[in-house]
């Protein structure tokens, strides 16, 4: 019923109004991808990847925003702690260039998500010179009309039998993904059930022991990508995440959990999430394993469930051994 139907009462419409804009799903299908935001998300990572001048760089991320860096400690809340974190690092730099072998965007308008692959070659003060290649997810949300960062994640993969970084790749592009249209189509909810819900999504994410249960939390359609923390290239569509994800199964009896830091924004059709997690894995050989990690994802809303479609899983790294921390069972203790 159109809002001025509703009632001549301004409060009353207001709230009918406001209600109204969680639109209809071809509504919201419609709103995918427009050129003009993913043009301006292109600009923001392009601007950003070569920025060497923190106080330049810094105003790209919201108040609150959250970065999950490659090298340890590598998780820094707020736009303060994220400029402190980049200033040693970029004041090293005499000049940076830079290839996006792939970049995948997905918004609605509202919020918006983006994957790349991105290898630097930079100078360094001390006239060093540096190649790195690194995976990327990170997460915008459209504030006053502008797109800001809320979520970073910049990783390497780990070769995890040695622990050992593997800096400068090659990490294999695979282009441009098809998205399905109908998988963006939901219909809205409130952003604190949105926020809510994710978290029960990440905590069914962590715990499932078999393949098929594992494999529900994501898709549902074939446009999916996962960057895991091993590999050199990506897992694209479900059935290569299935590849990956059963060896990793097997053999485990069931796994405890800890979340020491999380954050979360959605919209209903949208959403995405950061977060750290500490792993308990109790094999059914009766030995156990501890992994920490660092796992970032952008989910879509498809009917009432929310499945992730980008994912990143990562281990920081010291910069000092080049090796991965992998572990902490101290969690557990």
């Amino acid at each position: 019923m159109p809002c001025a139907q509703r009632s001549t009462a301004a409060g009353i419409l207001v709230v009918a109004c406001a209600l109204s804009a969680f639109a209809s799903p071809a509504a919201r299908a419609a709103s995918f991808n427009l050129p003009q935001d993913v043009t301006a998300i292109t600009a923001i990572e392009m601007k950003a990847s070569g920025e060497t001048n923190v106080d330049k760089l810094a105003p790209y991320f919201a108040p609150d925003a959250i970065v999950a860096d490659y090298t340890a400690p590598g998780w820094y809340e707020g736009q303060s702690q994220i400029h402190d974190a980049y200033v040693p690092q970029l004041a090293a730099v005499k000049s940076v260039k830079f290839h996006m072998d792939e970049m995948n965007i997905a918004s609605d308008g509202k919020l918006a998500c983006a994957a790349m692959l991105i290898h630097f070659n930079a100078t360094m003060k001390d006239n060093a010179s540096v190649s790195l290649s690194v995976r990327q997810l990170d997460a915008f949300k459209k504030i006053d009309g502008k797109w800001h960062l809320i979520q970073q994640h910049v990783s390497v993969p780990v070769d995890e039998k040695t622990g050992a970084a593997i800096m400068n790749g090659p990490l294999t592009a695979r282009g441009k993904m098809k998205w399905e249209p109908g998988a963006f189509a939901g219909s809205a909810q409130a952003p604190d059930v949105g926020k809510a819900d994710i978290r029960k999504w990440l905590e069914g994410n962590i715990v499932p022991t078999k393949l098929d249960d594992a494999i529900q939390t994501y898709g549902p359609s074939d446009d999916l990508i996962v960057f895991d923390v091993g590999s050199l290239g990506e897992h694209r569509g479900l059935g290569e995440l299935r590849s990956y994800l059963g060896p990793l199964l097997e053999g485990v009896h069931d796994i405890q959990y800890k979340i020491p830091a999380f954050a979360a924004e959605a919209d209903g059709v949208l959403g995405m999430q950061i977060s750290k997690l500490d792993l308990k894995i109790n094999m059914k050989d009766g030995k156990t394993q501890y992994m920490s990690f660092r796992q970032s994802d952008c989910l879509r809303r498809v009917g009432d469930k929310w499945y992730s479609f980008l994912e990143m899983g990562s281990f920081p790294v010291d910069a000092k051994t080049g090796k991965a921390v992998m572990a902490n069972p101290g969690a557990f203790q």
